[in-house]
């Protein structure tokens, strides 16, 4: 440090130019911390002088603060019964500094599986599985923005039974063709349906 040192001018813009902050130091103080700032871009610089009225100046920097998580949607799978095997995962990811990744989760993150964004539709997100498991399923997305922010609370619950079921005649059901002397015909038959409905 000089011993001629008159003061540190620090200064706060957004980022068209507006000053927000301008602080003075004329101790041996060297930091200065912005605080309680709202998600924005900002520039930053500054400039020293010494009692012969010398100065120097750092150069601006720019950084953005983003603290809000991206906003998600889905959009699929629905919360209902899929009569297949084959399901796509999509959302709808939004984030005013950018996206950088959406993955979604059926074991509540022990298995993880990326979406891919979409050219065609930069919030879209998507995925396809077409070895799905019989029986319930909850999906969990998690979508990170550029600032590593992460919205983890989107959820959908859905069923998939695609296993046709088996039916036949069963004990003391009349064979097809055959005479009868009664006036009523007993019909009997066997069920195999894993998610019988009825």
């Amino acid at each position: 440090p000089s011993n001629n040192f008159g003061g540190c001018n620090g200064y706060l813009y957004y980022s068209n130019g507006t000053l927000i902050n301008s602080s003075t130091f004329t101790d041996a103080r060297r930091s200065i911390n912005f605080t309680a700032l709202s998600d924005a871009t900002y520039s930053f610089n500054v400039s020293i002088y010494d009692t012969a009225g010398n100065t120097n100046s750092t150069a601006s920097r720019s950084v953005t603060i983003s603290t809000v998580a991206p906003l998600v949607s889905i959009n699929s799978p629905a919360n209902q019964t899929f009569a297949t095997t084959s399901i796509l995962f999509n959302v709808s990811a939004i984030d005013t500094t950018g996206m950088s990744t959406c993955l979604y989760t059926l074991t509540n993150g022990l298995t993880n599986f990326t979406l891919t964004n979409l050219s065609t539709s930069p919030t879209q997100w998507t995925a396809s599985n077409t070895t799905m498991a019989q029986g319930s399923h909850t999906a969990r997305f998690y979508c990170n923005d550029t600032n590593n922010n992460l919205n983890n609370s989107q959820t959908q619950t859905f069923f998939i039974d695609s296993v046709t079921p088996l039916i036949d005649y069963g004990v003391g059901t009349p064979s097809s063709g055959t005479n009868q002397s009664s006036n009523s015909i007993f019909i009997n038959v066997t069920v195999t349906e894993l998610n019988e409905a009825n």
